[in-house]
């Protein structure tokens, strides 16, 4: 449950590093929410987000091809 919280709450905090203009910081937090939830699309869908504003253009692709795969 502990887990499942601190994933939670590092979510949150990448979603608040994305609306602050802070990619790198998002990029590492959602690393956790990935690990947490390997097959959530939205999770996918930010850290495609966060790459994509970081200008890694290949990982920002392949993280939306595993949203669409698992949607």
């Amino acid at each position: 449950a502990g887990g499942n919280w601190y994933a939670s709450s590092e979510c949150e905090r990448a979603i608040a590093a994305l609306e602050d203009g802070k990619p790198e910081e998002a990029r590492q937090r959602l690393r956790t929410c990935e690990t947490a939830w390997p097959f959530n699309p939205e999770v996918q869908r930010l850290s495609a987000r966060a790459a994509r504003l970081v200008n890694d253009y290949p990982a920002a692709e392949a993280h939306l091809n595993r949203a669409r795969k698992l949607q």
